[in-house]
């Protein structure tokens, strides 16, 4: 999820079903109402993949965040 103002990466995550995701994430239920304020990007992945390979991925893209950043996405750990 993107801040559109800033451009800056505020949550980095992994799910199979976006709706149910975005409605039972406690982070994501706290940003709902300014939701205008943010884009959520998506990559679409083999539906196939198992849900360890899901955590590599979030695991992998967190790294490469902190790598560029040396901090962690706004809302990643409760914000």
């Amino acid at each position: 999820m993107v801040d559109k103002k800033t451009n800056d990466v505020v949550y980095i995550g992994q799910t199979s079903n976006c709706r149910s995701r975005f409605n039972n994430h406690s982070v994501l239920k706290k940003v709902k109402q300014d939701l205008d304020q943010y884009e959520v990007h998506v990559s679409l992945l083999d539906p196939n993949m198992l849900l360890h390979q899901l955590h590599e991925i979030e695991s992998d893209l967190l790294g490469a965040y902190y790598h560029l950043k040396r901090t962690v996405p706004k809302y990643q750990y409760g914000g």
